[in-house]
């Protein structure tokens, strides 16, 4: 009986569509016809949601890279600042040190291929405020005694983390010596810059007001 049917058009028939079938499979899976997929690494900032007003973000990784599939066209146009990658701190109430999931926002054409952090370790800080008094600080070889440098205001407040606020040791704004006649008498309008003891400036911090008033006398 099997003799018969392995001799029968039957059996070469079936035959026949099971390899139709293993073709199909194989050319479906390995679509030669659609777009060519590609993977691109990006490296996106790394932003806060939620924090609450009375917190500050003390330490956390800047950024975080990605490496993202998807067709060579639609990689083409993509530029890190259209991805979005960020920490929930949503219910975070309380400075402290967290390990939080990165959460990411991408286009539904890209797939995640990998990304450098699951988690980050987060600070919070309490924001808090600290006035200080604006120093010179004189640039250039020449130097004049009698020069005197009228400022106004005299003190500027700085808010933001407390861990980072605590850390500033003056704030200064810069007077160019060698070009002190361009600006004699005149009224000159300079960015005041919070430095730590090393003279490092301090960034993330907000200075009020931002700029003050010199005049040279």
């Amino acid at each position: 009986m099997w003799e018969k049917f392995f001799r029968s058009n039957k059996f070469a028939l079936a035959i026949a569509i099971f390899l139709a079938i293993i073709l199909w499979l194989f050319v479906s899976g390995n679509d030669v016809s659609g777009p060519e997929a590609e993977v691109r690494e990006f490296d996106v900032s790394l932003a806060p949601r939620a924090l609450e007003d009375r917190l500050e973000v003390a330490e956390m990784p800047s950024k975080v890279r990605l490496e993202l599939e998807g067709s060579k066209e639609d990689l083409r146009y993509i530029e890190p600042d259209m991805l979005y990658a960020y920490v929930d701190l949503e219910n975070r109430e309380e400075p402290g040190t967290f390990k939080l999931p990165v959460e990411l926002d991408l286009p539904e054409n890209l797939d995640l291929v990998s990304c450098s952090h699951s988690k980050v370790e987060v600070v919070l800080d309490e924001v808090v405020s600290r006035s200080l008094e604006v120093e010179v600080a004189y640039l250039g070889e020449r130097w004049d005694e009698e020069l005197e440098v009228k400022i106004d205001p005299r003190q500027v407040t700085l808010e933001g983390a407390e861990s980072r606020v605590d850390k500033v040791d003056k704030v200064i704004i810069k007077v160019d010596m060698d070009r002190i006649e361009e600006f004699m008498g005149e009224e000159l309008y300079l960015k005041p810059r919070p430095l730590d003891e090393n003279k490092n400036i301090m960034e993330d911090l907000l200075l009020t007001p931002g700029v003050v008033e010199a005049r040279l006398l």
